[in-house]
């Protein structure tokens, strides 16, 4: 049969492809590279309540004011619930130091703002949030950090204000983690895992369109520096 012919020479061609010596080249560059990229400490800052925080946070309320509606507001926050959580992927196994502006503010008669900070359920800050907002601080060891991925919950004390049927906790206008260490840092290795994975579909999409293997490499060996 025609159609069955035609899928055994394809399949010949791309097992050949995957059989080819650069492709393992390019492999170990892409490992490498995410390896090393690990070892450049730089911070990681979400401006909660700009026009990206969304993937990295669960459970707070709407951003205010709108970022949509108003994209030249100098100060976007976001209220939390009860219970929050903030996802800071990618970071690798390293300490840390992560930092939050927040803000307590309650109505006269409200007793005042308590919040709290857990890792890996481990409790980590503990502290009353005033009406004027400030930076608090914690640092994170790495074995809280275990896959290079930091979850941190953050528990309030909450109020509703009147005319809204919220439950407010605290306001947090920004988070960010920095390292905090020297020394080697474990990568986050699923994420080298997907720099390796990006490179084996590249070098085989461009070899399968009739690139030559030297064009190959040089694509994707320059596409691997850039993205590490």
């Amino acid at each position: 049969m025609a159609w069955l012919q035609s899928l055994r020479r394809e399949l010949a061609c791309w097992k050949r492809l995957l059989f080819e010596a650069p492709l393992y080249g390019l492999l170990l560059l892409a490992a490498a590279a995410g390896v090393l990229a690990y070892q450049v400490r730089t911070p990681l800052r979400v401006d909660v309540g700009g026009l990206h925080d969304a993937p990295y946070l669960s459970s707070f309320h709407e951003p205010e004011p709108d970022p949509v509606q108003f994209p030249d507001a100098q100060e976007s926050f976001r209220w939390t619930r009860e219970e929050v959580g903030i996802d800071l992927l990618g970071l690798g196994q390293q300490p840390l130091e992560v930092r939050l502006r927040m803000q307590g503010f309650r109505p006269a008669g409200e007793p005042p703002a308590q919040a709290s900070l857990w890792v890996g359920g481990q409790q980590l800050l503990a502290a009353p949030v005033g009406s004027t907002a400030q930076v608090y601080r914690i640092l994170v060891p790495p074995h809280l950090v275990p896959a290079g991925d930091l979850h941190l919950e953050l528990r309030s004390t909450t109020f509703r204000a009147y005319g809204d049927a919220r439950d407010l906790g605290v306001t947090v206008d920004w988070v960010e983690a920095a390292p905090a260490g020297v020394g080697w840092v474990v990568p986050s290795w699923y994420q080298v895992g997907a720099l390796a994975g990006i490179t084996l579909l590249a070098h085989l999409l461009l070899r399968r369109l009739g690139l030559s293997r030297r064009w190959t490499a040089a694509a994707v060996g320059a596409a691997i520096v850039l993205l590490g």
